[in-house]
């Protein structure tokens, strides 16, 4: 007896990839909500906007500490198990948020969030190849990219509401039903082989990426807030490289390497990706927390309407994510690659430049803009990468993986940093005293632009290395993984 199937797979394992995709969404919508909650959260908690920031940086530290030790529990303990454990987690500590009595409870809540995100992060896309043959798993793939949009676009939308009707907990409870459901469709629909007990675990190499990029993070955000005299950032500035280097040391010296940096530096194509995926997750990460401070600034504290236009900037990725693909095995990824960023970047110096002059409806256009800049870029890059080593798709991929929350966390801490520092500076205010409700909207507007014009040009950093492409290099096609 013939089983039904949509597009070539089979529907069991069509439930498989919604199940996965679920996840996806559960990810980016935390990331959306939080970035866009942050300026209510610093009122509520009655602190700066640069210490707020660690309510989304405790979750993601965690997230790109231990991710790629988190992909090889997965192996070790088998996939499901892991992706469901993290699921439960996460749950659990989206409800004590919603308890939380001070701002130092919040934060630990947070740190138990990004324990369990970083195994709802690192089997994704294993789940779904596991699931789904070999000759379709584009289109499922596409799906959990339309699903991760989904929950980029959502985020602003939800906290904005939640926020205005009821109080900044929600931002937290409101969710808990999406995870007991993904739960749920993960038990009854994902298959997995169990894992492998005799894998070796490489955990020094976690705990050393861990410090290297808590400490480098930490610098970054105090830095901006305590000015860069201070010796706690002149502390972490230097423990920086000191963790990096016996990082290096450790996974040149160990059977089982967390990160491959002999194939990270050999291969040009490889490295040029991974840090082009890294700029420009840097500028997707900070644009919602900018446009949020701007566009509630300007419509003088609605909140529900702010995260609609805030909306705006994922919604390419919504409708888009599904051909984009398919254009860069047309046109080649490089074109693609270069020609998104460039949007991207353009849209968002355009915002730094004219924040101030410019109306709600000319923010909404280059938001948009700038969203299609992205999903253009997206699947061309993840394609450059995985095509620069076919015989080792599961190292490219989790070095997707790391550099993209690598990214993020950089986003929001260089996006707030110069928000505060910018903002403090025109209201004449102490940086720790900067708080949205606190200033004046001409502080707000000035610490917006500033903002947006430093991601910007982080992007522009982006585009010059991803520009090397082109030197001694042809214009590959390349699948998407």
């Amino acid at each position: 007896m013939t089983k039904f199937q949509l597009l070539g797979i089979p529907t069991r394992n069509w439930m498989a990839v919604i199940a996965a995709a679920i996840t996806a969404f559960t990810t980016t919508l935390d990331i959306q909500v939080i970035a866009f909650g942050l300026g209510p959260l610093a009122d509520a908690f009655e602190v700066d906007t640069s210490l707020v920031a660690w309510v989304s940086l405790l979750s993601l530290l965690f997230t790109v500490g231990f991710m790629l030790t988190a992909g090889s529990f997965g192996d070790r303990f088998g996939r499901v198990q892991v992706l469901v454990f993290g699921l439960m987690f996460t749950t659990v500590a989206l409800a004590a948020s919603a308890f939380c009595q001070n701002f130092t409870q919040l934060l630990i809540t947070r740190l138990v969030h990004g324990i369990g995100n970083v195994f709802v992060v690192a089997p994704g896309v294993a789940l779904i190849v596991g699931a789904v043959p070999k000759s379709h798993r584009g289109v499922a793939l596409g799906v959990q990219g339309m699903a991760a949009g989904v929950g980029y676009f959502g985020g602003p939308i939800l906290a904005g509401w939640a926020l205005e009707t009821l109080d900044w907990r929600a931002l937290f409870y409101l969710r808990i039903p999406i995870h007991l459901t993904s739960i749920l469709l993960v038990f009854l629909f994902l298959r997995a082989p169990k894992g492998n007990s005799n894998l070796p675990i490489d955990f020094l190499g976690s705990v050393l990426s861990m410090l290297a990029f808590g400490s480098l993070t930490l610098a970054i955000n105090q830095g901006g807030r305590l000015g860069w005299d201070h010796p706690l950032p002149i502390l972490c500035a230097f423990l920086t490289p000191l963790f990096l280097f016996g990082l290096i040391i450790v996974e040149r010296s160990t059977a089982a390497p967390i990160l491959d940096l002999q194939q990270l530096i050999k291969v040009k194509s490889y490295w040029i990706g991974i840090v082009t995926h890294f700029s420009t997750y840097h500028i997707q990460t900070g644009i919602p927390i900018l446009s949020a401070l701007l566009v509630t600034s300007k419509m003088q504290g609605n909140l529900t309407q702010a995260g609609i236009v805030v909306a705006v900037y994922p919604l390419a990725r919504v409708i888009l994510s599904p051909f984009s693909g398919w254009m860069s095995d047309k046109l080649g990824t490089h074109k693609m690659i270069v020609w998104g960023l460039a949007l991207l970047t353009i849209s968002t110096f355009s915002i730094g430049i004219f924040a101030s002059s410019m109306n709600l409806t000319l923010v909404m256009l280059l938001l948009l803009l700038a969203g299609m800049g992205f999903v253009i870029w997206e699947p061309a890059n993840q394609g450059a990468i995985v095509a620069s080593i076919p015989n080792n798709v599961g190292t490219a991929s989790s070095m997707v993986a790391l550099s993209r929350h690598l990214g993020i966390v950089s986003g929001v801490t260089v996006a707030t940093a110069a928000f505060v520092t910018a903002a403090s500076k025109a209201s004449g205010v102490e940086a720790d005293l900067a708080r949205p409700s606190a200033l004046e909207q001409s502080a707000i507007l000035a610490g917006v632009e500033t903002g947006f014009i430093v991601i910007a040009i982080i992007g522009l950093v982006g585009l010059a290395v991803s520009a090397l492409r082109f030197i001694g290099g042809t214009n590959s096609r390349s699948e998407t993984l």
